[in-house]
């Protein structure tokens, strides 16, 4: 994690090395925005909060495709998918 203030925003940066994205990341990226509130709250100084979450390794499960598929349709999301037996 890393955080820093750049024009009144409180930059929160989170790096995972695997993540499930089809469960897990929104959970992750909650606590990420509750840790920023708890840091900008103490500071006092920030107007805004940024989220950035860097994934090295994300992960779809066949099980969450369907529903994958359906949030990316939503938001206009360009995907090509390559499933892996590993």
């Amino acid at each position: 994690m890393d955080f820093k203030i750049r024009d009144d925003t409180l930059i929160v940066s989170g790096f995972f090395r695997s993540q499930d994205i089809g469960k897990k990341m929104y959970a992750d990226a909650l606590e990420l925005l509750n840790i920023g509130h708890a840091i900008s709250k103490e500071l006092d100084i920030v107007k805004n909060i940024s989220i950035i979450h860097f994934i090295s390794s994300a992960h779809i499960y066949k099980e969450d495709i369907t529903d994958m598929y359906k949030i990316f349709d939503k938001e206009n999301i360009p995907y090509k998918i390559r499933f892996s037996t590993e």
